[in-house]
Order: C-alpha cells, then sequence, then structure tokens
C-alpha cells in the first residue's frame, strides 16, 4: 500500500501540471472536438415485446486525442463511461467496454490505458412484456476526459439519441450494421 500511495504522489504533480496546463494557460476548451462523430446503433430495426435489442456505441476520436479506458490504469484519472435513459417500458442491460490500450506518454511514469482512434461500446435494451407497439426514443450520455500527448482538458459530455420501434410479438424485423453485431448463436 505504501509502495502505491508512493507512485501515486510522485506521478501527481506532473498529471496535474499537465491538466492544469490544459485547462487553465492554454485559451479557452469550448473549441476542441475530441469526438469527430458519435453513434447509438441497434442491431434490428425494432424490438418485440418481452425481447431485447442488442446496441453499440460508436466512439471516433479525432486523431490527436484519446481518452482514458473504462478502467484507468491510476486510480485519480477520469474513465470514460456511458449512460443510457431509456424510456418506460425499456429496460438498459449492463455496457461492455473494450480492452484499453496500453501507452506510455511523457507526462506519466508508467503506461496508461486509453481509447484513442474508433472504439465501440456494446449493451442491450429489452422491451418489456405487454409493451405496446409504437416509437420510443432512448438517450445516452458519453462522459469522458479528453487529452493529447502534451494536455489535457476539462471533462466533457456528449449526448446521443436513438429512436426504438417497438413491435408486436411475432412481428418481422431486419437486421442491421452487420459490420458491428454478429449474428446470435440459437
Amino acid at each position: 500500500m505504501a509502495g502505491r500511495l508512493k507512485h501515486l504522489v510522485r506521478g501527481l504533480p506532473c498529471l496535474l501540471g499537465v491538466c492544469l496546463a490544459g485547462s487553465l494557460g492554454a485559451g479557452p476548451a469550448e473549441g476542441i472536438k475530441p469526438v469527430k462523430s458519435l453513434e447509438l446503433l441497434a442491431d434490428q430495426d425494432g424490438v418485440r415485446s418481452g425481447e431485447s435489442l442488442r446496441l453499440a456505441v460508436k466512439v471516433s476520436l479525432d486523431g490527436e486525442y484519446h481518452v482514458n479506458s473504462h478502467v484507468p490504469s491510476e486510480e485519480f484519472l477520469i474513465p470514460t463511461t456511458f449512460e443510457l435513459s431509456p424510456p418506460e417500458g425499456l429496460a438498459s442491460g449492463a455496457w461492455e467496454f473494450p480492452k484499453g490500450k496500453s501507452k506510455k506518454f511523457p507526462f506519466s511514469d508508467t503506461p496508461l490505458s486509453i481509447y484513442d482512434g474508433t472504439f465501440i461500446i456494446q449493451g442491450s435494451l429489452k422491451a418489456a412484456a405487454g409493451s405496446s407497439p409504437g416509437q420510443k426514443q432512448v438517450r445516452g450520455v458519453l462522459k469522458y476526459q479528453a487529452c493529447t500527448s502534451q494536455r489535457c482538458f476539462p471533462p466533457k459530455k456528449e449526448e446521443v439519441t436513438l429512436v426504438v420501434q417497438v413491435v408486436p410479438p411475432g412481428a418481422p424485423v431486419q437486421h442491421l450494421h452487420p459490420e458491428i453485431f454478429q449474428p446470435a448463436v440459437p
């Protein structure tokens, strides 16, 4: 425990300096756009009452940016998270994040667990048994802290929405986004 605390204390001033430089002295952070695109995708064009729909959050970062993974390598780092707010009659399942990439930066003695480029978070949405057919809008929020190799920016939130069509039991549905969703194993 003492060794871990010593490691945290040793790395903290350097990391704080990077974060403060990014948020205080380098101009406004409002103009930064680390997330190039954010999409909430479903594996089908509808969900039957009583069944589940697989979802994916596709995040594409601008080339110079990275974010901490869902499980950062240091306790004091801000994790990337995603929360879904489904309307009545729909329930969100657990979210599965990809494994972070281990990368060394000049401001840290240890490699950090990050996401860069494009990454996908997967989850599910279940329609309650007896749900009435119709369109329902779900809203999600991605929370993250973007950094470059030189500086970090204040934490941000990005919202994304998806319209889900609840269909009657037995109604046909079309499969979507085969590049992301592998066919379900029977």
